[in-house]
Protein backbone atom coordinates (compact mmCIF):
# COMPACT_ATOMS: atom_id res chain seq x y z
CA UNK A 1 0.00 0.00 0.00
CA UNK A 2 2.84 2.35 0.78
CA UNK A 3 4.05 2.26 -2.84
CA UNK A 4 0.58 3.30 -4.05
CA UNK A 5 0.56 6.29 -1.69
CA UNK A 6 4.04 7.47 -2.65
CA UNK A 7 4.03 10.72 -4.61
CA UNK A 8 0.36 11.32 -3.82
CA UNK A 9 -0.62 14.68 -2.43
CA UNK A 10 -1.92 14.53 1.15
CA UNK A 11 -5.66 13.93 1.03
CA UNK A 12 -5.56 12.06 -2.30
CA UNK A 13 -7.59 8.83 -2.08
CA UNK A 14 -5.72 5.56 -2.52
CA UNK A 15 -8.24 3.05 -3.86
CA UNK A 16 -7.81 -0.57 -4.87
CA UNK A 17 -10.76 -2.59 -6.07
CA UNK A 18 -9.19 -5.98 -6.63
CA UNK A 19 -8.11 -7.19 -3.21
CA UNK A 20 -8.61 -10.90 -2.61
CA UNK A 21 -8.95 -11.75 1.03
CA UNK A 22 -11.41 -13.39 3.32
CA UNK A 23 -12.42 -13.15 6.92
CA UNK A 24 -8.74 -13.04 7.97
CA UNK A 25 -8.82 -9.32 7.10
CA UNK A 26 -10.91 -8.85 10.24
CA UNK A 27 -7.93 -10.02 12.28
CA UNK A 28 -5.54 -7.33 11.01
CA UNK A 29 -4.02 -5.15 13.73
CA UNK A 30 -5.44 -1.64 13.74
CA UNK A 31 -2.00 -0.18 13.02
CA UNK A 32 -1.63 -2.10 9.76
CA UNK A 33 -2.80 0.87 7.69
CA UNK A 34 -0.46 3.48 9.21
CA UNK A 35 1.77 3.60 6.13
CA UNK A 36 -0.64 6.16 4.65
CA UNK A 37 -1.18 8.66 7.49
CA UNK A 38 -2.01 11.56 5.16
CA UNK A 39 -4.19 9.80 2.62
CA UNK A 40 -7.55 8.09 2.89
CA UNK A 41 -7.38 4.46 1.75
CA UNK A 42 -10.14 2.12 0.60
CA UNK A 43 -9.38 -1.49 -0.28
CA UNK A 44 -12.34 -3.38 -1.66
CA UNK A 45 -12.54 -7.15 -1.70
CA UNK A 46 -12.79 -8.52 -5.22
CA UNK A 47 -16.44 -9.55 -4.74
CA UNK A 48 -17.41 -6.09 -3.49
CA UNK A 49 -19.02 -7.31 -0.26
CA UNK A 50 -16.28 -6.15 2.11
CA UNK A 51 -13.64 -3.48 2.25
CA UNK A 52 -10.97 -2.04 4.49
CA UNK A 53 -10.65 1.68 5.24
CA UNK A 54 -7.76 3.33 7.05
CA UNK A 55 -8.28 5.80 9.91
CA UNK A 56 -8.21 8.82 7.57
CA UNK A 57 -11.04 7.36 5.46
CA UNK A 58 -13.02 6.44 8.58
CA UNK A 59 -12.65 10.01 9.87
CA UNK A 60 -13.79 11.52 6.55
CA UNK A 61 -16.81 9.20 6.58
CA UNK A 62 -17.65 10.14 10.18
CA UNK A 63 -17.34 6.54 11.39
CA UNK A 64 -16.60 6.40 15.11
CA UNK A 65 -17.26 4.12 18.05
CA UNK A 66 -20.80 5.55 18.30
CA UNK A 67 -21.73 5.07 14.63
CA UNK A 68 -24.57 2.59 14.26
CA UNK A 69 -24.33 -0.24 11.73
CA UNK A 70 -26.37 0.75 8.68
CA UNK A 71 -29.28 -1.44 7.66
CA UNK A 72 -27.89 -4.37 5.69
CA UNK A 73 -24.30 -3.77 6.72
CA UNK A 74 -21.75 -4.21 9.48
CA UNK A 75 -18.96 -2.05 10.83
CA UNK A 76 -16.49 -4.52 12.33
CA UNK A 77 -15.30 -3.43 15.76
CA UNK A 78 -12.72 -4.27 18.40
CA UNK A 79 -13.77 -5.68 21.75
CA UNK A 80 -13.83 -2.04 22.96
CA UNK A 81 -16.22 -1.01 20.19
CA UNK A 82 -13.70 0.89 18.06
CA UNK A 83 -14.15 0.49 14.28
CA UNK A 84 -11.43 -1.72 12.78
CA UNK A 85 -11.86 -0.30 9.28
CA UNK A 86 -13.53 -3.45 7.94
CA UNK A 87 -16.91 -2.56 6.44
CA UNK A 88 -19.31 -5.20 5.18
CA UNK A 89 -22.08 -4.88 2.59
CA UNK A 90 -24.08 -1.61 2.93
CA UNK A 91 -21.60 -0.24 5.50
CA UNK A 92 -19.16 0.15 2.59
CA UNK A 93 -21.17 3.08 1.25
CA UNK A 94 -20.32 5.10 4.36
CA UNK A 95 -16.78 5.36 2.94
CA UNK A 96 -17.29 4.86 -0.80
CA UNK A 97 -19.71 7.80 -0.93
CA UNK A 98 -16.80 10.03 0.14
CA UNK A 99 -14.47 8.99 -2.70
CA UNK A 100 -14.46 11.62 -5.45
CA UNK A 101 -15.21 10.51 -9.00
CA UNK A 102 -12.24 10.29 -11.37
CA UNK A 103 -12.27 12.77 -14.23
CA UNK A 104 -12.86 11.55 -17.77
CA UNK A 105 -9.20 12.31 -18.54
CA UNK A 106 -8.03 10.28 -15.51
CA UNK A 107 -10.20 7.35 -16.59
CA UNK A 108 -8.93 7.56 -20.16
CA UNK A 109 -5.30 7.62 -18.97
CA UNK A 110 -5.90 4.64 -16.65
CA UNK A 111 -7.57 2.69 -19.47
CA UNK A 112 -4.64 3.37 -21.81
CA UNK A 113 -2.10 2.30 -19.15
CA UNK A 114 -4.05 -0.88 -18.37
CA UNK A 115 -4.49 -1.68 -22.08
CA UNK A 116 -0.79 -1.22 -22.78
CA UNK A 117 0.13 -3.40 -19.81
CA UNK A 118 -2.27 -6.14 -20.93
CA UNK A 119 -1.02 -6.02 -24.52
CA UNK A 120 2.61 -6.15 -23.36
CA UNK A 121 1.75 -9.43 -21.66
CA UNK A 122 -0.12 -10.87 -24.63
CA UNK A 123 -3.63 -10.27 -23.32
CA UNK A 124 -5.93 -9.16 -26.14
CA UNK A 125 -9.32 -9.05 -24.39
CA UNK A 126 -10.29 -7.62 -21.01
CA UNK A 127 -13.78 -7.49 -19.51
CA UNK A 128 -14.68 -5.16 -16.63
CA UNK A 129 -17.16 -6.99 -14.40
CA UNK A 130 -18.09 -3.92 -12.40
CA UNK A 131 -16.89 -1.19 -10.09
CA UNK A 132 -16.62 -1.32 -6.33
CA UNK A 133 -16.00 2.35 -5.58
CA UNK A 134 -17.61 5.63 -6.74
CA UNK A 135 -20.43 4.89 -9.09
CA UNK A 136 -20.79 1.24 -8.09
CA UNK A 137 -24.21 -0.35 -8.00
CA UNK A 138 -25.74 -1.44 -4.72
Amino acid sequence: MQHKAQNKVPGFWVVDGAMIYGEEICQLPLGSMTVTPNNPVWLSRVDGHMGLANSVALMLAGITNITDDPRGGTIMRTANGEPTGVLIDSARTLVTSQIPEDSVDDRREALLRASNLALARGVTTVVDMGRYYPGFST
